[in-house]
């Protein structure tokens, strides 16, 4: 018997019983009337952010004009909202983003369990975009 063998024997010898999973029962009620975008705000606020409900991207469209307005770096990357920031590419590191001030950027997907916003690496243009701006204004569509 050679060692290959010998492991497998070694193996199959001293395999651990079969222990069936035990049944779940869920003795909870089912949460029908939920509403998920005001559980979705509550856990977002809950976590130090902010949530404005808007219809449509005129209300963006004026707060990346007044953002502009007082100063700094503004990049918007979401095309519907206005024009986008030409000089923002996805090479750029650290030291070129650093000052930028507010970034405003599409998210995928909200998750109302934790208030988080799934990003795409191509919505924000850069990966570095959405940790080192000053201030991030995700965009998702309720």
């Amino acid at each position: 018997m050679n060692g290959r063998e010998h492991i497998l024997k070694a193996i199959s010898t001293n395999k651990p019983t079969f222990i069936a999973a035990p049944e779940l029962t869920i003795d909870r009620p089912v949460i029908s009337d939920l509403n998920l975008l005001n559980f979705y705000i509550q856990k977002l606020e809950s976590i130090g952010g902010k949530a404005i409900v808007v219809n449509g991207y005129d209300y963006i469209k004026t707060d990346i004009e007044q953002s502009g307005r007082e100063g700094g770096w503004i990049v918007n990357t979401i095309p519907e909202a206005g024009d986008t920031d030409k000089n923002l590419n996805e090479l750029q590191d650290a030291t070129a983003l650093e000052t930028v001030h507010k970034a405003y950027i599409r998210g995928t997907i909200g998750v109302a369990e934790n208030g988080a916003v799934w990003v795409k690496e191509s919505q924000a243009i850069n990966r570095l975009l959405p940790f080192i701006c000053q201030h991030l204004v995700l965009v998702i569509n309720a």
